[in-house]
């Protein structure tokens, strides 16, 4: 063995013995190692005799090989380090697949829970970054030899520009206000500097609009579809407490204080920052206190009547209603739509909140021009805060004392990702991504969906009439594996990014973002046009290391980063990547029948198709779930069955129908490899180690109360597998034992 090769081998495999968590940084650091032919033959077979030294492993079959490539001597090292083998699966599988992790690896500081899913974040923020890295740095096609170089794509450029006006922090610090008052001025002034003329709301509105800023600080105009008819794109209406507002990240901060409201009709925490906010811009100090907090006292009355508890009603028809009847003549709407948008009396708007549309008519009926003027202002300045100067950034230490403001860089590629979305997913998948990537995905899914078609068709609780639905319905799941094909299609991306609001001037960051921003026009560009949930646009979503299902469009999704190391690879054997991507592929289908998705048909309409009968077989198994949950306990802490029935459902059918898809995929196929140091596990028992390893974690106590509907990840684990059959033969569980007890909830 080549001395320095085999330093580094018995390097990692002493901190596997003595220091695990030294051991998965290692690990972690050298993920994309590439070591000689004669370094893997070499690790493999240290590794392979460290396992059988340890856990008295028996050797291999000789018609069993063993893989050696790269990444199954990772995948392998990592999994030995996670795993306590000493442990009886049959009675915690979580600890015989994650023991180790458990106990040795420390939370990091400020964190209440670590996960492999942190592991992958690490890898996605440096990725990303080198999207950015590479934007900056070098010429398009550089790679390729000179003379087959071409220009580059018009997006790439609008992206360097957009990312490089936002990171130039000297120069927007020495612009200082400047950018600001311009805006300012094109709103007649604001009228605590002293510099205003007084001017009707009405007028306010269209200078607003004119400018070029969100008119949508008192009403949130956005498009929805309508449940019931998924291909109709309508007009919501909206209070903007209530939407998400991504655009004024600073409104998800001053929203916890403005509680304060309910009290004593103000609330000092944003009046201190209102009042600093206008002495920044030059406001006299008692000017401002003055005026200021009678703008916080406007606000807390829109605050007090904007029913945060009414935010997530669903877009039914009974809320739509003629454009005529809104009853906001108070101010123009129009000045909320793009000039070529000319709504008819009819047009019908869907309102989802209408107290508060009739509360606000009465408070803007009482409310003074020059208060008015002042909010308007101060709100549109406000949503900006993050593209000001750093004197003004800094101001939100007021709001919120222990808000991290991210790295300059860090924050202008997350700000520049998401407006140019298509543009990062074209450069990230060009870089991350291949077509082999995106084809064993989709063969993965293919099977997993044809497992999940079959497991509907021989469930005996169903009846026919429920069957022929729901095995419609997966026929119909749209998904969206890795990326679309169109996604690399550079002329494609270009033709998202035509529109001026997409050109950015390097020298003026603020004034572009405003005119991104505050267009109407990219608002409300799909208006009156059906939706088509396959088309290519709408399945172009932020790049996480996560899945999701949309119940409203029958379509779930995974990330790049969820099929790549340390979750799957495709050098990889089948029954890891089954057991880890597989598994979130079935459960994300999964959550077609979910407690949400199975109100929802196979185009995504809120439809109830079930049968009188069905549903009630239904809510038996759910009720079994729920029993069987609210049994757990973790760190002392009494789970909730009814709590995480939602994903306990998709997470039941997720590996049952994952295990299954592996099963039709082997039928007739030689044994794939073990991975070094695993040769006396069968395929089978593989799949289930790499499943139980996908979801090892250590949590806070904290932490473990606040898991989003999830169950904690150790009850993931043996959740699912005590409900199945297929676990305990695979293991020779006896009948009784914890991970195969007599009675089961066995529905899926």
């Amino acid at each position: 063995m080549n001395l320095r090769h085999g330093i580094k081998a018995t390097f990692l495999l002493a901190l596997m013995a003595t220091d695990l968590q030294g051991a998965i940084g290692f690990l972690n650091v050298t993920m994309t190692w590439q070591p000689s032919n004669t370094l893997i033959k070499d690790f493999a077979d240290l590794l392979s005799g460290f396992a059988g030294s340890l856990r008295g492993a028996r050797s291999a079959s000789p018609e069993v090989k063993t893989c050696t490539a790269d990444v199954c001597i990772r995948k392998a090292a990592q999994m030995k380090l996670y795993m306590n083998e000493s442990a009886n699966p049959c009675d915690d599988f979580y600890e015989f697949a994650c023991g180790n992790f458990e106990r040795e690896l420390a939370i990091p500081y400020g964190s209440s829970v670590y996960t492999l899913r942190d592991v992958a974040d690490n890898k996605l923020n440096r990725d990303k970054m080198n999207v950015f890295e590479l934007l900056c740095n070098f010429q398009y096609d550089d790679y390729g030899p000179p003379a087959s170089r071409r220009p580059e794509p018009t997006f790439y450029t609008k992206m360097r520009n957009c990312f490089n006006s936002c990171r130039d922090e000297r120069k927007i610090n020495e612009q200082g206000v400047g950018p600001a008052m311009e805006l300012i001025a094109r709103l007649k002034g604001w009228p605590v500097l002293g510099n205003h003329s007084v001017i009707s709301i009405p007028d306010i509105f269209k200078a607003m609009s004119a400018a070029g800023l969100s008119t949508q600080n008192l009403v949130f105009l956005t498009l929805n579809r309508v449940e019931g008819n998924v291909k109709q794109t309508v007009l919501r209406l909206q209070n903007p407490w209530c939407f998400g507002d991504d655009q004024d990240k600073v409104q998800k901060h001053m929203a916890r204080h403005m509680q304060a409201c309910s009290h004593n009709g103000t609330a000092p925490i944003p009046l201190a920052f209102a009042v600093e906010f206008a002495v920044y811009f030059g406001a006299n100090r008692t000017d401002a206190e003055i005026q200021m907090s009678d703008v916080v006292r406007f606000e807390c009355a829109l605050f007090r009547i904007a029913r945060l508890d009414g935010c997530k009603k669903p877009p039914t028809t009974k809320y739509v209603v003629h454009y005529r009847n809104l009853g906001l003549d108070i101010f123009p709407l129009e000045a909320l739509f793009p000039p070529h948008l000319n709504l008819a009396p009819d047009e019908p708007i869907l309102n989802t909140l209408p107290e508060y549309t009739r509360s606000l008519k009465h408070i803007m009926s009482e409310v003074d021009k020059r208060t008015f003027h002042n909010y308007m202002v101060y709100r549109s300045l406000r949503s900006l805060l993050l593209y000001l100067p750093e004197g003004a950034r800094s101001l939100l230490k007021i709001v919120e004392p222990h808000y991290n403001i991210a790295k300059r860089i860090q924050f202008c590629a997350e700000k520049t990702g998401e407006i140019f979305l298509g543009g990062l997913n074209h450069i990230y998948y060009k870089m991350q991504t291949s077509a082999r990537l995106k084809e064993e995905a989709d063969d993965m899914a293919d099977y997993i969906r044809r497992a999940l078609h079959a497991t509907i068709m021989k469930s005996p609780w169903l009846d026919e009439k429920t069957k022929s639905k729901a095995a419609a319905k997966v026929d119909s799941l749209n998904a969206m594996l890795i990326y679309q094909k169109e996604f690399l299609d550079e002329s494609l991306i270009d033709s998202l990014y035509d529109e001026p609001y997409y050109d950015w001037d390097v020298d003026n960051f603020l004034l572009s973002y405003v005119r991104y921003q505050g267009s109407r026009e990219r608002l409300f560009s799909r208006y009156n046009q059906t939706y088509d949930r396959f088309h290519w646009e709408n399945k172009i979503f932020p790049i996480i290391s996560n899945a999701h299902y949309r119940s409203a469009t029958n379509t779930f999704a995974i990330y790049p980063p969820m099929a790549l190391y340390p979750y799957s690879d495709p050098d990889l054997p089948k029954y890891v990547n089954y057991g880890s991507l597989g598994m979130l592929i079935g459960h994300e289908m999964g959550h077609a029948f979910s407690l949400k998705g199975r109100f929802h048909d196979e185009e995504g309409n809120k439809r109830d198709w079930w049968t009188q009968q069905s549903l009630a077989n239904y809510k038996q198994i759910t009720e079994c779930l729920v029993r069987q949950y609210s049994n757990y306990s973790y760190q002392g802490l009494q789970m909730s069955g009814k709590a995480s029935l939602n994903e306990n459902i998709a997470d039941n059918i997720g590996v049952k129908v994952s295990y299954d898809g592996l099963h039709a995929w082997s039928e007739g196929r030689p044994l794939e490899p073990s991975l070094p140091g695993f040769e006396k596990y069968t395929p089978k028992q593989m799949f289930w180690i790499s499943f139980g390893n996908m979801w090892c974690s250590r949590y806070t106590r904290l932490g473990a109360s606040q898991t989003g509907g999830h169950s904690v990840n150790p009850l993931r684990v043996n959740g699912p597998i005590s409900n199945l059959h297929s676990f305990s033969q695979d293991f020779d569980c006896p009948l009784g034992s914890k991970m195969n007890p007599v009675s089961k909830c066995a529905g899926y």
